[in-house]
């Protein structure tokens, strides 16, 4: 694919953004010297937090009182969409003009005239983000944008690209609630028509917004509930690449929020950072039944998330996202919308950590005030934040099978200097583990117990190197530990 010329708009944002010298001398990238983690600048960064897909457009929400809650319970990113449900709220990337009535009673768009006041609150969005040092993932193309089934056809019915909406004529899209989520209609890279628009939107994406660390997420759950083909997420990240080459000093993270597993990364390998969306590429459930209100109750085998997720960075070599970590882990019981079971968030979480990848999913709905009402997942995070903060995570590696001799936990490790162990505990998982620091030499390490629930260090005590030293938790629950040279 040939990159576009781009128009005059471009050139005056591109002088804007090699004017401000203070984001591009601190792009969000992966760390060289460790690619399971992003660095900004000279700060190393695990990526946690919530969003609310429909934050941009609607103009209800405050953006800044929305990242403060981000930042108050130890989150640095956010998710959200550009335009999901745009035709729902005030503000869309297009406008409204007509002539004609859309499906939705409202004026059809003219997809050549951009809404000027949708741009200026998407600015701000990423303005304050900036400002108080927040990564977003955001969705380029959003559910049901790049999504077919059901919900998706009932979504397409008010899509702006929807031939009953827009006055612009593309040919070749199905009208009405068909299924638009097929390779022949959306995604359909030799539309001409309709990958000018597609190329027309997110040009002016990144001529507003290239200059801001971010994570592109090019399209929501392609790869899961349609039969995209790869060329259409091809399309878009050699767009990308494209852009960074003809524009030297903006760099674009992209991902596609797919399985890893589905196998598409296998053919696209210019993505930056692998999404692995869910858990159907970690398989960290080993207990079918319902958890109830039990505290030390959990179906979240953690060491074998660890495992799982160490597959998938093996095999691409670049950092791991989880979308969906906290809207999930299944439909039935969704821990994003209850309070459940805060034991199977930390297992979830923590166990996310201690395998070197990050977190970034959706909050409830608007109507809950998330002011008000903290997500199970925020009040743990806020906890792992504090643990996170407390180490030189950036120079540790998940290790596997050669640390952790019996029973249950994982662990994050620097040879010889560091090492972070987390064991979840609970009514299936013992509350002790061996460990084999045997090559640490001859060092007394400072040890401290770390109660994942209140988000406190215990008292520091003395562990001495060798190849079978036995831990017994505190207490019947899940606990971290951290070692470090003995200060």
């Amino acid at each position: 694919m040939q990159l576009r010329n781009f128009t005059l708009i471009f050139v005056v944002a591109l002088v804007i953004a090699l004017n401000d010298s203070t984001l591009l001398a601190q792009t969000l990238q992966p760390d060289p010297a460790n690619p399971r983690w992003f660095i900004y600048g000279s700060t190393h960064l695990v990526l946690s937090g919530n969003g609310i897909w429909i934050l941009i457009p609607d103009t209800d929400m405050d953006i800044a009182e929305h990242n403060q809650h981000t930042l108050t319970w130890g989150g640095n990113s956010n998710r959200t969409s550009l335009f999901s449900f745009c035709h729902s709220e005030e503000l869309c990337p297009w406008e409204r003009t007509g002539p004609g009535t859309a499906n939705d009673g409202k004026p059809k768009y003219d997809l050549d005239k951009f809404n000027n006041a949708y741009w200026k609150r998407t600015v701000q969005y990423f303005q304050d983000c900036v400002k108080g040092g927040i990564f977003p993932l955001v969705q380029i193309w959003g559910e049901c944008y790049v999504e077919g089934g059901s919900q998706g056809s009932d979504r397409w019915n008010e899509h702006p690209f929807n031939p009953d909406n827009n006055i612009n004529n593309i040919p070749d899209l199905p009208s009405g609630t068909a299924d638009a989520g097929r390779d022949e209609y959306f995604y359909n890279t030799k539309n001409k028509k309709l990958m000018a628009y597609q190329e027309a939107f997110v040009t002016r994406v990144l001529n507003d917004l290239g200059k801001f660390p971010v994570i592109w997420d090019i399209g929501n759950e392609i790869g899961l509930d349609t039969q995209i083909s790869d060329r259409w997420m091809r399309y878009w990240a050699d767009f990308f690449d494209a852009y960074q080459a003809a524009y030297p000093g903006i760099k674009i993270l992209s991902t596609v929020d797919t399985n890893a597993d589905r196998g598409h990364y296998k053919r696209i390998n210019n993505f930056d950072v692998i999404n692995v969306h869910g858990v159907r590429a970690a398989r960290p459930f080993r207990f079918e039944d319902q958890p109830d209100k039990d505290p030390n109750h959990s179906r979240v085998d953690v060491k074998r998330m660890q495992t799982a997720l160490d597959k998938q960075y093996r095999l691409y070599k670049k950092p791991l996202v989880n979308s969906r970590i906290t809207s999930d882990p299944d439909r039935k019981r969704n821990i994003r919308d209850r309070a459940g079971n805060a034991l199977e968030a930390r297992h979830i979480l923590w166990g996310y950590f201690f395998s070197a990848a990050h977190f970034i999913s959706f909050r409830s709905d608007k109507e809950t005030s998330w002011t008000q009402q903290p997500l199970t997942t925020e009040h743990q995070q806020v906890h792992l934040r504090k643990f996170i903060d407390s180490f030189e995570f950036f120079k540790c590696m998940p290790r596997i099978t050669d640390i952790v001799k019996s029973d249950d936990a994982v662990v994050l490790a620097e040879r010889g200097r560091q090492y972070a162990f987390y064991a979840p505990n609970g009514n299936h998982f013992a509350n002790r583990f061996t460990a084999d620091l045997s090559e640490a030499g001859n060092i007394k390490f400072r040890a401290r117990w770390f109660n994942p629930r209140k988000g406190i260090f215990g008292k520091p005590f003395k562990v001495s190197a060798r190849s079978s030293v036995k831990f017994t938790l505190p207490t019947d629950e899940d606990w971290a530990l951290l070692l470090d040279r003995n200060k």
